[in-house]
């Protein structure tokens, strides 16, 4: 198949052009304003009934695959957030759950350790967060405390230990300050 010579096509409209000027001057636009005007009014009437729709529903179709792509993207990362906010929640304790106080007297039974005080609970309020801290004394033997620290250390719901003292009060004992912290979410999602 041979490629059209767009210099020949060219010259060709070109052509036609200059012979319907010279045709107008010749002979008067009057004689040809009915057709002018015809040909204009299907012009305008073609582009109206024919071009126009399509290309309204083109650009409508053309907006409505940009705000699907960008609401797979957002709806990608809402998703991977949601994941990460409900894996905090799951170690995070419910406001229907047992006090930090009942945790921590719970595993001080378990590792058999009596404090020598318990603080009552400092509550915090911070960007909907409720930060409870408990300071517990005791002197007991290095590897009960030790076992309690790791078992407050793996408890659920999460328990922190916010800052510890450790002192040598004796044979083999240790007298032993520590804070101990949690969050509860004021607000769940």
């Amino acid at each position: 198949m041979e490629k059209p010579d767009l210099n020949r096509i060219l010259e060709v409209v070109q052509g036609e052009i200059s012979f319907v000027n010279s045709t107008i001057k010749d002979k008067g636009s009057q004689r040809f304003g009915r057709a002018i005007a015809l040909a204009a009014i299907l012009v305008l009437g073609a582009y109206v009934l024919v071009y126009a729709p399509p290309a309204k529903e083109l650009a409508q179709l053309q907006r409505r695959l940009e705000t699907a792509k960008a609401t797979h993207k957002f709806a990608e990362e809402y998703k991977n957030i949601r994941v990460r906010l409900y894996r905090i929640y799951a170690v995070l304790p419910r406001p229907n759950q047992q006090s930090l106080t009942a945790n921590i007297v719970d595993a001080c039974k378990l590792e058999g350790i009596i404090p020598d005080s318990l603080d009552p609970p400092q509550e915090q309020e911070a960007a909907g967060l409720a930060i409870q801290s408990v300071t517990v004394r005791m002197t007991e033997s290095f590897d009960k405390v030790l076992a309690w620290l790791l078992r407050l250390e793996h408890h659920q719901p999460m328990l922190h230990i916010s800052s510890l003292e450790m002192r040598k009060k004796g044979l083999g004992r240790v007298e032993t300050t520590a804070v101990i912290t949690t969050i509860t979410p004021k607000v769940r999602f």
